[in-house]
């Protein structure tokens, strides 16, 4: 049997492995000032410059059976919009219906998102609380080729 595997069969007597916060800090050094700089609890002005040319990001929701992640895409400026400094509205458009992220925050309203540009090595992590809304006049600003979303998810930014 690999080491890997070995580990992962074993692991619930492995004297190595980590299970106190405690422990964890002892493996690593203090985040730089830098790191701590870009936690935000809204969206500056950079980071909405940023936003507008990400035609990419990952939507993570919590799930009964653990967290849900969601790729989601289209081109910049379709695939979501910045609303003001705490708000994002994702289009839900209508694709394989399953509807678990609206599921999910239905019953969990916290979510994380990752933006991705691609080619660039840099990505921009949002935590924020979502809503669902089937606002007419939101869902027809959110129109494209012709077709209004479904839903939009409101997502307020916390951190």
């Amino acid at each position: 049997m690999d080491t890997l595997r070995s580990h992962a069969v074993s692991s619930l007597s492995d004297p190595h492995l980590i299970q106190t916060l405690e422990q964890l800090a002892t493996h690593y050094p203090q985040p730089r000032s830098g790191s701590r700089s870009k936690v935000h609890s809204y969206l500056t002005e950079q980071m909405q410059l940023w936003l507008s040319h990400s035609p990419f990001f990952v939507l993570a929701s919590m799930a009964d059976g653990g967290v849900d992640c969601s790729p989601r895409g289209d081109l910049s400026g379709d695939a979501f919009r910045v609303v003001d400094r705490h708000t994002i509205a994702i289009p839900d458009r209508r694709g394989n219906n399953r509807i678990d992220t609206l599921r999910n925050i239905l019953s969990d309203s916290r979510v994380g998102l990752v933006f991705l540009i691609p080619g660039i090595e840099q990505a921009i992590r949002i935590k924020g609380d979502a809503r669902i809304s089937v606002d007419p006049l939101l869902l027809q600003t959110m129109t494209l080729a012709e077709l209004e979303p479904a839903t939009v998810i409101l997502v307020n930014v916390t951190a």
